[in-house]
């Protein structure tokens, strides 16, 4: 036994000893380290400047590290890491300097070091949500961008979630919990899953409200009594960093500060077609688009080319010295506005429809005789307020009058049925203009002459000022002397709302500057829509107006549509009038658009959605002026709806309403 250890021992005295190289792990001169195709090894410059590859699996990789190379007794063959080198340090140069160094685990634990430590965004306190105990939840502090400002919570809060629990058995939903447009704490109910907790989706998580800023999500069944976190089962879903706010994403804007930002910027008066405006595509969503000035003029332009194709200038009949104007250059005539001459050749026994077209009237035959009515038209005054002369058939004649003076019957051309005749004749001196004019009302008796039954046309018949034959529960044609019970008075102070003459008048003499007087009824369902004709008597008193509105009787908020004066430019414009009560003024929304006339036909609607306000000159055509959100001002379905004026004026005020009705 000693001989053997004896022989080994004077062996060992001659075998070569492996030799140990110092180095920095790495090319130097350009940074790389591993050795492309070849698993563990590593690139080691010598501090001779030498480079080898060699194995490595006792360092960390990282660049200019100092290690110590060589070759141990279990791969004798192979040249390998044999440690950190405790000598050399130093890193940012390619000739580290002398120096004590260790391996620094920041190097490696860190992005991108190779031991980077991942960490769960739910490491993160600020607005974390976790169990507590049984069905509470605690929310950590945090602060967060609310309706324009700034909340901050600086302690946890507790939450109950039972309350929230499905009230079925087999049941499920999610919860969400929010910081809500006040800045507090709120949970949001989602839709029961029938199906059950198992079958839930992210899906079938509830969308915020507007101005909410989103924490978490929460899974709940039916009969729960624990809240779970845990690896496997999580009832808990994060909603802190997925950007799922409401009523301006991430920053908490509502509808007032995103204005506010919006009024705050530079103005640009004249927009080019590349210029961008934002647009809510109600065809995907509702979710934000833009459009350019150019595609939004071509827009506009098509939208208004079929509403103001046909319509011409006027012009005082000394104006048209030559020519024929066609009867398809005529403006449309309505019930409240009659203008335009035939065309030559007019069809024979025809008369000019509001549609622009001649058409046939109803009756016919030769039994009796009528007495007619006309009203003046011509260029210069378009219509006159009285009837500016007289025709009246008989057996043999035709006797005309015009402001009093007899004409010669030859100046008369009458339809054969005698419903339409046209005028011409030679004009006193404050008349010049050639006429057309229409039968009113039909008379009766006398013989020959054109008879012509004893109804009128249905254009005639149905004019938007007749009674509906099946008149709607709210409806009043204030055809009697006194306010139907219906009617509610709203709005302080003394005035009188007076039923006469087939028109409720409202009258105050002159009085410190108030807001709205209105009439309501009680209005029910999600969706209607009301007509009225309004008139403002005393027009020239700024600011007063003529409308519709509606109104919540638990919060008193008021939403008034209608038509106010502006006597300073002498025009009537389009208005939205806000009000906590009927006297209490919020804001407002206008229009540039404006009208020369005191008199409208006004609708409001209501979508479900959205009030949308519109105006009509004739009563047939009604074009949208305003469509505004219920959300915008009410936060539930208003359930009254009325008349009022606008009474923002020391001066006395007189303006009346012919009808209202309910059209659906």
């Amino acid at each position: 036994m000693d001989l053997k250890k004896a022989v080994i021992d004077r062996f060992d005295q001659y075998r070569k000893k492996p030799t140990a190289n110092y180095g920095f792990v790495g090319i130097l001169t350009t940074g790389v380290i591993s050795v492309p195709g070849k698993s563990n090894m590593i690139y080691v410059t010598l501090v001779s400047g030498k480079i080898m590859q060699v194995l490595n699996n006792r360092v960390p990789n990282v660049f200019q590290q100092p290690v110590i190379v060589g070759r141990d007794d279990m791969l004798p063959y192979l040249d390998q890491v044999l440690s950190v080198w405790d000598v050399y340090g130093g890193r940012g140069s390619t000739t580290p300097a002398l120096a004590s160094s260790t391996v620094i685990p920041y190097d490696t634990m860190t992005w991108p070091g190779i031991n980077t430590i991942y960490i769960m965004a739910e490491q993160f306190l600020t607005g974390l949500v976790f169990p507590k105990t049984g069905m509470t939840i605690e929310i950590y502090p945090g602060t967060y961008r609310i309706a324009g400002g700034w909340k901050q919570f600086t302690q946890k809060s507790d939450i109950n979630m039972t309350s929230h629990l499905p009230s079925t058995a087999g049941y499920a939903r999610y919860a969400l919990i929010v910081v809500d447009s006040t800045g507090a704490y709120a949970v949001r109910d989602g839709a029961d899953v029938s199906a059950g907790y198992a079958v839930m989706a992210v899906s079938d998580i509830p969308a915020p409200n507007t101005g909410d800023h989103c924490l978490y999500a929460v899974k709940l069944f039916h009969g729960q009594t624990v809240l779970r976190k845990a690896e496997k089962v999580n009832d808990f879903v994060d909603l802190r960093f997925s950007g799922a706010d409401a009523g301006g994403g991430s920053s908490g804007e509502t509808a007032s500060s995103l204005g506010a930002v919006i009024a705050g910027t530079t103005a640009k008066v004249t927009p080019i077609d590349a210029d961008n405006f934002g647009i809510v595509d109600s065809a995907a969503s509702n979710i934000l688009k833009k459009i350019t000035w150019s595609s939004l003029k071509s827009a506009l332009k098509a939208y208004f080319d079929t509403i103001y194709a046909g319509l011409v200038h006027y012009h005082s009949g000394g104006d048209l010295t030559s020519g024929t104007v066609d009867g398809d250059r005529l403006p449309n005539i309505s019930a409240t506005k009659r203008g335009g001459v035939p065309a030559t050749g007019t069809p024979s026994g025809k008369f000019l429809k509001d549609d622009d077209t001649w058409s046939t009237p109803a009756g016919g035959g030769s039994s009796g005789g009528s007495s007619l009515t006309g009203i003046l038209v011509d260029c210069t005054s378009q219509i006159g307020s009285t009837a500016h002369f007289t025709i009246t058939t008989a057996s043999s004649s035709i006797a005309v009058m015009v402001d009093g003076v007899t004409q010669s019957p030859s100046d008369v051309t009458l339809d054969s049925d005698g419903l339409g005749f046209t005028l011409a004749f030679t004009p006193a001196t404050s008349d010049t203009n050639s006429l057309l004019a229409l039968c009113m009302t039909p008379g009766s008796g006398g013989s020959g002459g054109g008879g012509g039954g004893s109804s009128l046309p249905t254009w005639i018949t149905n004019h938007p000022d007749n009674p509906p034959s099946s008149p709607n529960s709210m409806d009043d044609e204030f055809s009697g002397t006194t306010l139907n019970s219906k009617w509610s008075q709203q709005g302080g102070g003394t005035y009188t709302w007076t039923v006469s003459g087939g028109s409720v008048r409202f009258q105050q003499a002159a009085a410190p500057s108030e807001r709205l007087k209105g009439l309501e009824q009680v209005i029910s369902g999600s969706a209607w829509k009301f007509r009225t004709r309004a008139s403002l008597n005393s027009g020239g008193s700024n600011y007063m107006g003529v409308g519709l509105y509606v109104r919540d009787s638990v919060s008193g908020k008021v939403c008034w549509f209608g038509m106010i004066h502006h006597s300073a430019h002498g025009y009537f414009a389009p208005l939205v009038l806000l009000c906590s009560n009927m006297e209490t003024y919020i804001g407002e929304v206008d229009t540039d658009a404006w009208y020369m006339s005191n008199r409208w036909y006004m609708e409001l609607e209501y979508d479900g959605t959205n009030f949308i306000f519109r105006h009509s000159a004739d009563g047939i055509n009604y074009f949208t002026i305003f469509a505004y959100p219920q959300s915008a001002y009410l936060a539930t379905t208003p359930n009254q709806v009325g008349i009022a004026v606008h009474r923002w004026n020391p001066l006395g005020m007189d303006a009346s309403y012919d009808w209202f009705r309910r059209i659906s």
